[in-house]
């Protein structure tokens, strides 16, 4: 193989790296370019929602740390006895619910065969 094809071989292996790395870099800055415009459209949403945010935020409890403790007491009374009642609910229907099962099978008689 004489000397010159070496430089041919090297020479379009450089060309076809710098052309890789071209090629490479422009796509990257296209998306580079895109992401900052996305990011400038995020900023915008944002400053709406930071806007509106007073109107959007749910209604907050108050923090029990700043109440009084006998008002504490009455809330936490309140809900045992709202607990205590939905129990004994779902007690009395579920002893509803056997009690039809078993009525319902009383009168039953099987299949004659």
């Amino acid at each position: 193989m004489p000397w010159w094809s070496w430089w041919l071989i090297w020479g379009g292996l450089v060309l076809a790296l710098v052309g890789m790395l071209a090629y490479f870099g422009v796509t990257l800055f296209r998306k580079t370019v895109a992401a900052a415009h996305e990011l400038g459209e995020l900023g915008d949403a944002l400053s709406i929602l930071d806007a509106q945010l007073d109107e959007l935020a749910p209604d907050r409890t108050p923090s029990a740390v700043f109440r009084d403790q006998a008002e504490l007491a009455l809330i936490v009374e309140g809900n045992r006895n709202a607990r205590i009642l939905h129990r004994q609910q779902r007690r009395d229907a579920r002893l509803a619910r056997g009690k039809l099962l078993v009525r319902s099978t009383e009168n039953w008689t099987p299949p004659h065969a």
